[in-house]
């Protein structure tokens, strides 16, 4: 199955034409590795932390797992990104990072009061291997305990 089919047949329920309609039951990622316990998320403009604690079964080779984060502006559901975080392993438990592009398809900038849907995941060392992607969505100067 190639990666856009399998993006249809999971999230065909949660699309419609315009692109994502239900952005809370959007995968963004699927995978067996193990899903962190996502515990807070800050947004100051365009920068967002997010923190989490690992879980699962302790193992060192995971500890190395890096953080990769899908996201789509609230005004363009049709237009998935994606960031990848090579430096932030699952064992750091913190990311803050700046979304790159708060800019339409014509570049138009985005509104700072934007709301951002973010679907962090994590991706083995040979990028062939994830977890399932988690779901949070990220209203400007967010602050919020998650959990």
């Amino acid at each position: 199955m190639t990666p856009a089919n399998l993006c249809h047949k999971v999230n065909g329920t949660a699309c419609d034409e315009n692109g994502v309609a239900n952005f809370r039951a959007f995968i963004f990622s699927v995978g067996w590795l193990a899903v962190p316990l996502f515990t807070r998320v800050t947004r100051r403009g365009w920068e967002i932390t997010i923190e989490w604690r690992p879980h699962g079964i302790p193992n060192d080779t995971r500890d190395k797992d890096t953080l990769v984060i899908g996201y789509f502006y609230d005004s363009l559901p049709d237009a998935p990104r994606v960031l990848h975080l090579p430096n932030v392993t699952r064992a750091g438990r913190v990311a803050t990072f700046t979304l790159p592009d708060p800019v339409t398809a014509t570049g138009k900038p985005l509104s700072p009061d934007e709301i951002v849907h973010l679907y962090p995941y994590m991706a083995g060392s040979g990028q062939d291997e994830f977890s399932t992607s988690v779901y949070l969505r990220v209203a400007r100067d967010a602050d919020e305990i998650l959990g």
